[in-house]
């Protein structure tokens, strides 16, 4: 047994070091899988930061996606469609004060109430508290309330956000939405919310059960193909992401993976677009009811495949391993989880060297949000928290894409655009940028038949250490077991780890 331990570890060592002689690799380390398979680690060498043949086709891409997007929407009419979009938040706040009054709040001028009496007056649920304190901040910035000390009180007549005077408001909001848009999808809904916050205030009514009626998306996939802002954001995502994609230089398919995919928007924007290219595409959200709703209107896509998966989770804990893709897309997803700055590294390590992280987020209040979907999110632990806001600023989420060290290369609108004043934006960024683009493909090549028995290979972005800075083995072994668990599998996850490397 001692011998065949021993046999082991010196064939473990010959095969680490056959890695490491491979060129990009800086260290390597190597153990024994199940049956006579080979777990490999590597971890790619760091390059010269300048990477100017690789900037400048980037950049070279971005500049054309940009153009395209703009030559798109050169004939709408910017700014009516975002006076509808203002005019729904501004429609939204009164909704709030209007909420509150239907619970005895600010019915007159002359009433004054403290946060905490607006809170067990409203009957508002624990777990809504964070919530509804941050509507009072906002009614009061948006001068709806007027504070004095610890009092608020009512800074606009009573018959503004009247029921009368609410019912009026929505109907020629719907009419402006329908003739700006051509659908009112979105604005059903956000009535459908207001008429019950008392009920989700309380805590009973659930917003889930507002957004998905009878287990119907309809609702849904309005919210999110509807407005101006969401269609901008899926052409621009659309024109990148299909551009990256087939001037991809591989051997083989660009890996994306699209996670929080929901309703498919973003993805039936971008699909037609990639039509030519090489691609596997990994449809991806939290839940499996997405991808049932989703795999019938995507049969003419065979190059997509669905799968589970969750941001607010470790991806190897998900049967997910470093470096596997190449583009990763998140449109709209981010904002609900729990700590951004952790997701967010998460995505980063999923990417290979040079791979595109791209995103679309709000970067301000959204008060319309506020008082519909918002009553649906976690509780933040990131800067949101800090800041008792719905969503990450712009500042912010720099400030996460820096801390998950990757490199910002394209943020829309641009500086000027009249979009830019609905605060959401377009994010793209580079990872890995250091490192030499290594694949498992080109490092099996490399093995070739030097290696006798089949090895499993990972690009890892560092080795696991110990306490005393020696490798980590147990660690890469339970790596190791997890991947020939899930490898072994027969779901779209592991199917799709045991397909890249």
């Amino acid at each position: 047994m001692e011998r065949e331990l021993r046999r082991a570890e010196q064939e473990a060592a010959r095969i680490a070091e056959l890695v490491t002689s491979c060129p990009g690799v800086a260290a390597a380390a190597v153990i024994p899988s199940e049956g006579d398979s080979w777990a490999v680690f590597a971890v790619p060498a760091k390059r010269a930061r300048d990477g100017a043949d690789g900037d400048a086709s980037g950049q070279r891409l971005i500049s054309e996606a940009t153009a395209a997007l703009e030559a798109e929407f050169a004939g709408t009419d910017l700014n009516r469609a975002i006076a509808a979009v203002e005019r729904l938040g501004q429609t939204a706040l009164l909704s709030m004060l209007n909420a509150l009054s239907r619970s005895g709040l600010f019915t007159d001028a002359a009433a004054v109430h403290t946060v905490d009496e607006v809170l067990a007056r409203a009957r508002v649920a624990a777990e809504h508290r964070p919530l509804i304190r941050r509507w009072l901040r906002v009614l009061t910035e948006q001068q709806l309330l007027r504070r004095d000390g610890d009092l608020l009180s009512a800074a606009r007549p009573v018959g503004d956000y009247s029921d009368a005077a609410l019912a009026r408001a929505w109907d020629e909001l719907k009419g402006e939405w329908l003739a700006t848009v051509g659908a009112t999808g979105t604005i059903d809904y956000a009535l459908r919310n207001a008429e019950r916050l008392p009920d989700m205030i309380s805590g009973a009514v659930r917003a889930v059960h507002l957004l998905f009626p009878e287990g119907r998306t309809d609702l849904a996939r309005a919210l999110y193909r509807e407005s101006i802002a969401a269609r901008y954001q899926h052409r621009a995502v659309s024109h990148l992401v299909s551009r990256i994609a087939k001037a991809w230089p591989g051997q083989r398919p660009i890996r994306l993976l699209e996670v929080g995919a929901g309703t498919g928007a973003t993805s039936e924007s971008l699909l037609p677009e990639l039509s030519g290219a090489d691609v596997d595409y990994l449809y991806t959200d939290i839940s499996r009811y997405f991808l049932d709703q989703a795999a019938p209107r995507l049969t003419a896509y065979p190059s997509v495949r669905f799968g589970l998966y969750d941001i607010n989770a470790a991806p190897r804990e998900q049967g997910f391993v470093p470096s596997s893709f190449d583009v990763i897309i998140g449109g709209g997803v981010l904002n609900a989880a729990r700590n951004t700055d952790a997701s967010v590294r998460w995505l980063s390590e999923l990417l290979g060297p040079g791979g595109w992280l791209v995103l679309t987020e709000p970067t301000v209040e959204e008060f319309w949000v506020m008082a519909s979907q918002a009553f649906m999110l976690d509780d933040a632990s990131d800067g949101r928290a800090e800041t008792e806001s719905t969503f990450l600023s712009l500042p912010q989420w720099n400030a996460v894409l820096d801390g998950a060290g990757l490199q910002r290369v394209l943020g829309l609108p641009e500086d000027g655009h009249p979009l830019q004043r609905l605060g959401h934006r377009v994010f793209a960024a580079r990872a890995k940028t250091d490192r030499v683009p290594l694949t498992s493909e080109r490092l099996s090549a490399h093995l070739g038949e030097r290696v006798g028995a089949a090895a499993r290979i990972d690009i890892v972005d560092e080795l696991p250490l110990t306490s005393g800075g020696t490798v980590d083995r147990e660690r890469l072994r339970d790596w190791a077991a997890r991947r020939q668990r899930l490898d072994s599998r027969s779901n779209p996850k592991a199917a799709s780890q045991a397909r890249s490397q």
